[in-house]
Parts: C-alpha cells; sequence; structure tokens
C-alpha cells in the first residue's frame, strides 16, 4: 500500500521503502548512503560512513592512519605508530623525547652534562680542559665549584673559552700567593641556556656581564619564589683572581658583584661574563632514572665547618654550593669537606691578603645535587 507496484517495489513488504539504489539491500530511505553500496549508516554524524570510519562514534576522528589508537586530528604524529604527543612542541614525539616538556632543546640535544674532578694546580699559567661527551646544540652555560678543603691557601676556579664541545679552567690562587695548589676536588655542571624543566624543579641557566659594582640582574622569567643560584665567571677580560659575591635573591632579580683580593679591592676589576643557573628549592627524579636536589643551608655558616645534610641519598652525584648571601664583606668562598650521600661540611674560607683575619659572619650556602650515570 506505498503506491509503488511490487514489480517496481525494491521492497514490496515495505510500506517505507520502496528504492535500493545503490544495491546493498538497505532501501534509500534508510541508507544514509543510498548511492554508496559500502555504506548505510553514520552513527556520530561526521559524514563518514560507519564501515570506512575508524572512530564510527567519534565525530571528531575518522581515520587512524598509523593505528595506534590514536585518531589522526589528535594524533601529533598521524604516521608514527609509536608517537601520538609532542608536549613542548618541539617536533619530538614524547616517547622519544628525554626531556618532553622542555621545547628549548632541539633533535638530538641534551639539556646538560656534569662532572667531577680532581687535579694539582701546579702553577698560574696553566690551564685544564673538559670536553663534553655530547656536543651540546648551542654554547652552554658553565658553573663550577666549590673546592675541597686539602690545601691550606684560598684559592677560587676561573673558566674560560666556552664552547658547545668543552671549556678550558684552572684553580687559580689570589695574587698575594705563588699559584701552586695541592690536590683538590670539585664538580662542574653545563647546561642549555634558557628556562628547563627538570623532573619537578624549574631552571635557569643564563649569562650576565658584571663588574666589581654590585648591579642587579633579572632573570629570564620569574619564579614563583626566591630559587638557589650558582655563578661562575667564564672569561679572563682581567688575569687578576677573581670571584662571584651574589645577594638579595627574589623570584625576579638578584644582586651580584665581582671581587677580588682585599688588598686590591679597590683597584676594581674589568667587566668579565658571568655564567648563572638558578634553580627551584626541592628534590625530583628525572626522567634518565636519575635524580636532582637543591637546598640551603640556614644562616649558619662561618668559618668554622658547618654540616648540611640534603634529606634525600646522592650518592655518586655531583656537589655544587654558593653562598646566598653577602653579610661579610670580606672576600671569600665556599669549601667542603666530608662528601656523602646525605650530608657535606661546608667553610667560608677568606684569603689574607690584607690581613691574617679570617673570621667571617654568618651566611646562608646554598647547595645542588645530582646524580649521574
Amino acid at each position: 500500500g506505498d503506491g509503488v507496484g511490487d514489480n517496481g517495489d525494491a521492497f514490496p513488504n515495505d510500506p517505507t521503502e520502496t528504492a535500493d539504489s545503490d544495491g546493498d539491500g538497505v532501501g534509500d530511505n534508510a541508507d544514509v548512503f543510498p548511492n554508496d553500496p559500502a555504506e548505510t549508516a553514520d552513527s556520530d554524524g561526521d559524514g563518514v560512513g560507519d564501515n570506512g570510519d575508524a572512530f564510527p562514534n567519534d565525530p571528531t576522528e575518522t581515520a587512524d592512519s598509523d593505528g595506534d589508537g590514536v585518531g589522526d586530528n589528535a594524533d601529533a604524529f598521524p604516521n608514527d605508530p609509536t608517537e601520538t604527543a609532542d608536549s613542548d612542541g618541539d617536533g619530538i614525539g614524547d616517547n622519544a623525547d628525554p626531556f618532553p616538556n622542555d621545547p628549548n632543546l632541539p633533535n638530538g640535544s641534551v639539556a646538560y652534562q656534569a662532572g667531577s674532578i680532581t687535579i694539582e694546580q701546579p702553577d698560574g699559567n696553566t690551564w685544564f680542559s673538559v670536553s663534553f661527551d655530547t656536543e651540546f646544540a648551542a654554547t652552554p652555560v658553565v658553573v663550577m665549584g666549590p673546592i675541597t678543603l686539602n690545601g691550606g691557601h684560598p684559592v677560587t676556579l676561573r673558566v674560560r673559552n666556552v664552547t658547545s664541545a668543552g671549556f678550558e679552567y684552572q684553580m687559580d690562587e689570589w695574587e698575594y700567593l705563588d699559584g701552586y695548589h695541592t690536590t683538590e676536588t670539585f664538580s662542574w655542571l653545563a647546561m642549555m641556556p634558557g628556562r628547563h624543566e627538570l623532573g619537578s624543579l624549574s631552571v635557569e641557566a643564563g649569562s650576565i656581564t658584571a663588574t666589581n659594582a654590585r648591579a642587579t640582574y633579572s632573570f629570564d622569567e620569574p619564579f614563583a619564589a626566591a630559587p638557589m643560584l650558582l655563578s661562575q665567571v667564564v672569561t679572563v677580560n682581567e688575569a687578576t683572581a677573581v670571584t662571584t659575591r651574589q645577594r638579595t635573591i627574589s623570584g625576579g632579580s638578584f644582586q651580584l658583584e665581582l671581587e677580588e683580593e682585599e688588598a686590591l679591592v679597590s683597584s676594581g676589576h674589568a667587566a668579565e661574563t658571568v655564567h648563572y643557573i638558578a634553580i627551584e628549592y626541592g628534590a625530583s627524579d628525572l626522567p634518565d632514572g636519575q635524580s636532582i636536589g637543591a637546598g640551603a643551608t640556614g644562616n649558619s655558616v662561618t668559618h668554622t665547618w658547618t654540616t648540611a645534610s640534603f634529606g634525600s641519598d646522592y650518592s655518586g652525584g655531583i656537589f655544587l654550593a654558593a653562598m646566598q648571601t653577602t653579610d661579610g664583606g670580606d672576600t671569600s668562598n665556599v669549601r667542603y669537606r666530608n662528601l656523602s650521600g646525605t650530608s657535606v661540611e661546608v667553610t667560608i674560607d677568606e684569603e689574607q691578603s690584607a690581613n691574617s683575619e679570617i673570621n667571617h659572619t654568618s651566611e646562608v650556602v646554598g647547595w645542588l645535587r645530582l646524580t649521574l650515570p
């Protein structure tokens, strides 16, 4: 009774259908694709038939070219079954990217490299070199120290000729001393410039130009709270031994100056390039199975030995430290002894170019521990 005779009706017993244009057995009225014998339904209404739709119930997806279960529209790598996301947008899939949240690291690059050194300094003219295991994609930021206290002479560290392949360094005794220094141990850390996320800790590696005049320097991006700061002179525009002194560290900036030995302070110092690494306080596991931690003592470290506890075990890792304050004005730096995985002893070591007095008021010493493969 549908008005079409049985001879001309493809469905003589179905009053709702009379034709089947594509001959697929589904009447044209019920067939969403009446001219396509391969399709009859479009459950998600996306214009692609269910038979040809890899996601028939998802209107946002129709294909999965690499068969990884993630639709091409949502898949950052639609033709790579091993990758689906690129969280930092650097073109490397999260599965293959050792730093999936750090866009500052190009393909095949590393965020940082580190090591520990034990040397004897024969004189003031000898320089040693470090060659990186993997060349950086750009010239990295380098920080070093502190030095152990095996020898009685005060000493600092100087770096020069930093390249993507390595750098040169020496233990630099103050000008009133003879330049020879007995065997000591110290660590170094080289890091790609910019902002990085090492595990859950935010880190900034940067470069400034500093003189003996105290100045304020801003971080490229502010931290939520004051970070722990390490700094290192990396040029030799003037050969006179020099160290950095830091103070007034906040989430947005820090103050820094260059300090020569006390007998020469009034003569000033040529401008030098200073590298710095600032890191949030805390501890975190890293994607490569290592761990990192940054902390600080109270305002309690003087010319006597003070024990700093790390809160975790970083056996076999590097140790870096620096004063976070400039409460005492005499030229000095941090020295250490009895380093273990869980603690270290630190002291403030004043030089004696102007007088023999070495008493130093209390300072805050910040530290960084990083385990190595």
